[in-house]
């Protein structure tokens, strides 16, 4: 028998005069067993959300984005994008906006984020995911299923 195993069963439990202690000394160990491998699932679980999310937080935002240094806005030209565009590790550059506004249809309203981009760059996010185009032509708005089931 192993020299640790032998020390632990000998101070783990106690002599056979003294049940008791042997039961409480069961029921802790199985606490602390339960405990662990239930910290080490839950740690796995949030560890792949962990993933996950930030997987899908890539897609919906862009891992590097240029603001303004004062204001809301800032002037963008195409040799500023063809510059950024030309960097190492940078695979689309596109401009965009992005406001708060609140989005309000028959007599519910939500506060909703609006992100405004280019057709061109619309075009490409939607062939990218795999989603369909709109059936609207000109100006018109994109929204989730969530946020069209509660409206």
């Amino acid at each position: 028998m192993n020299a640790g195993f032998w020390i632990a069963s000998r101070y783990s439990f106690a002599r056979k005069r003294f049940r008791v202690i042997n039961i409480i000394s069961g029921i802790s160990l199985a606490g602390i067993v339960v405990g662990v491998s239930t910290l080490l699932i839950v740690m796995s679980v949030l560890n792949g959300f962990q993933n996950l999310a930030r997987e899908l937080f890539v897609t919906v935002e862009s891992p590097v984005q240029l603001v303004a240094a004062s204001g809301r806005s800032m002037v963008v030209s195409d040799s500023l994008l063809a510059a950024i565009g030309k960097l190492k590790g940078v695979q689309e550059v596109d401009p965009f906006l992005e406001g708060q506004a609140i989005l309000s249809a028959s007599a519910k309203s939500e506060l909703v984020m609006v992100k405004g981009v280019t057709l061109e760059a619309q075009r490409r996010m939607q062939t990218g995911a795999g989603v369909r185009p709109p059936r609207f032509s000109g100006e018109g708005v994109s929204v989730g299923s969530l946020l069209a089931w509660r409206l």
